[in-house]
């Protein structure tokens, strides 16, 4: 279900807690029998006191969000809560599915936003607060025009965003042979990866910026973290071909890497809301795993 965020917490959280409310009534579940419950959210989250600190897709909602307490008068004091960003959680997901647990592995979240779950040895690495994995807030281009809502000039995050795809096709229109002329609305990134695909040059110009800036968001983070498989999901896993070849041509010219492809690319284009579901009850599960007494009978 999709909604319009309220500009108030409160006021989001009572919209959040009558769906919650008729979920569990439509599923005959009450309040009393939940183990544990879930959020999963855009932006910076202290794990310790489930507070949001931040979040720069909810700017007016300010600093500091109890969002712990919010939940704690919708479902009550028993259940086990979890706060997580959403980009790690759905990254808690696409792990789950790898075959190979042992590998470094990066989840790029690149939907209403970049962020990526950086995990290692199983673990997705967390500081504090969600900060670890705001990768989207790196800057590519400090002379860009454009602020981002995190306060800085040429994040990644604004750089490869669908806003700026719009801008750059309403200041250099397609011409009438491009397959993008025929869109009277929005064109979508979806719309012009499928474009590419198709050989259109115009849309192929589009593809290679968003490939390049790819790549020296990948090249910044393999720095810090050198990962041995990157999977994207969200909106640049639909990239056709020609995106992943321009990402990698890219990638090759950093002589910092051993190949020319240092790192493993590949694109999961499961739903992301299956995702993110999947990846909260992993963390749910991962909980009552490590208390014993709730399902270990007594000698």
């Amino acid at each position: 279900m999709q909604w319009v965020i309220p500009s108030a917490p409160k006021d989001a959280f009572a919209l959040l807690g009558r769906y919650a409310m008729d979920f569990l009534a439509d599923s005959h579940v009450t309040v009393e029998d939940l183990y544990g419950v879930n959020l999963s959210t855009a932006g910076i989250v202290d794990y310790e006191n489930l507070v949001l600190r931040y979040s720069s897709h909810s700017p007016a909602w300010g600093t500091d969000i109890p969002v712990g307490q919010y939940l704690r008068e919708i479902f009550g004091k028993s259940p086990f809560y979890f706060v997580e960003n959403s980009g790690k959680c759905i990254g808690r997901a696409v792990f789950a599915r790898q075959p190979d647990s042992s590998l470094r592995t990066l989840v790029m979240f690149t939907s209403w936003g970049i962020s990526a779950a950086l995990i290692r040895e199983g673990k997705i690495l967390n500081g504090r607060d969600s900060i670890i994995g705001e990768i989207g807030h790196m800057t590519l281009d400090p002379y860009d025009a454009e602020p981002c809502s995190c306060g800085s000039y040429g994040c990644a995050e604004r750089l490869l965003s669908a806003s700026r795809l719009m801008q750059e096709i309403a200041l250099s229109p397609p011409p009438p042979i491009s397959p993008l002329s025929n869109f009277t609305s929005l064109v979508t990134l979806g719309n012009v990866f499928t474009a590419s695909h198709q050989g259109d040059p115009y849309a192929r110009q589009l593809v290679r910026r968003r490939a390049e800036y790819f790549a020296d968001l990948l090249r910044n983070t393999a720095l810090a973290f050198d990962p041995e498989l990157v999977i994207v999901v969200g909106d640049y896993s639909a990239a056709d071909v020609y995106f992943d070849r321009c990402l990698k041509e890219r990638l090759s010219r950093f002589h910092y890497f051993s190949s020319g492809s240092p790192f493993r690319i590949a694109y999961d284009q499961s739903p992301l809301e299956k995702l993110d579901a999947e990846g909260g009850a992993i963390a749910m599960l991962e909980h009552f795993i490590s208390q014993p007494y709730l399902y270990e009978e007594l000698s």
